[in-house]
């Protein structure tokens, strides 16, 4: 199987995401049985597809199929943004053809990103058109955008997950304890006791597996974890402080501010639509 034996392409979800300080793709957010492709235009994130852990940048092709991602967090003090469109690639007898069979790897280095991007955005523009012609546009554009990822795919090698170096034991242990545990009150001490290291060679091997030095992934990922409280189950900003393990509402107030460029309130605010940045 091959780009050739592409028929049909019909996009589900189209997005576009501009300086996003906080990019978590986890496999339960996953558009149900559709194939991803996510064209990295700024900042910088790891994938990790069960254990391999991928880092791309600008200019970067992200590929993957139902269940294959695992989870994807940014790295670095540069906002991440990036396209995402969620398809199925039609074969003539009408199956779905996945990833492997489109003969795409995980991460592509794009040669010709400004291309590549020009491509997304004019099956943005179709998808979000109305009438008749919008699926029909969508299959051509979306043909010749595999088609153009091929080609330019042909033009030099791209990393495979088994080439990317796997997490080291002790980091992926320790990031397992803090998503178990993120609710208590982690610092770097307590991690490092865990990973039977000293904290400074901790720190290190840390920020050099993940990006981010410990403190500020444990930051984040409790921020993270706050902003689902606050939007799905609706919780009180000090109680949200609590449960999550912060010293009080003071101390989590300006790590949601630093972290997400808004307070609390405001980011409630902007989530029902009311937010006016002015």
């Amino acid at each position: 199987m091959n780009i050739k034996d592409v028929a049909g392409f019909v996009v589900y979800d189209y997005r576009r995401r501009e300086n996003y300080r906080q990019f978590y793709y986890k496999k339960d957010q996953s558009q149900g049985s559709h194939s991803t492709l996510l064209l990295m235009t700024g900042g910088k994130a790891v994938f990790d597809f069960g254990g391999a852990r991928l880092s791309a940048g600008k200019g970067a092709l992200i590929c993957f199929g139902p269940g294959e991602l695992k989870e994807s967090y940014p790295t670095g003090r540069v906002p991440v943004s990036f396209h995402i469109i969620n398809f199925d690639a039609i074969s003539a007898d009408g199956g779905k053809l996945g990833r492997a069979e489109l003969g795409l790897s995980y991460l592509i280095d794009i040669k010709s990103p400004r291309r590549i991007r020009a491509m997304f955005e004019r099956i943005f523009k179709a998808f979000q058109s109305r009438g008749t012609k919008r699926v029909s546009d969508c299959s051509a554009l979306g043909i010749r955008l595999l088609q153009a990822i091929a080609h330019d795919k042909g033009r030099g090698a791209e990393k495979e997950p088994d080439e990317a170096a796997p997490l080291h034991f002790r980091i992926k242990n320790a990031l397992e304890y803090i998503r178990r545990n993120f609710k208590a009150r982690l610092d770097v001490a307590s991690l490092a006791r865990q990973a039977c290291m000293h904290p400074v060679y901790f720190t290190q091997l840390f920020k050099r597996e993940i990006g981010v030095p410990p403190h500020r992934y444990i930051m984040e990922y409790k921020i993270e974890k706050a902003k689902e409280f606050i939007g799905a189950f609706n919780e009180a900003l000090d109680y949200t402080s609590n449960e999550l393990g912060f010293h009080d509402y003071s101390h989590f107030y300006r790590v949601f501010k630093k972290i997400t460029g808004l307070s609390p309130m405001q980011f409630i605010k902007k989530q029902k639509g009311l937010y006016d940045p002015r």
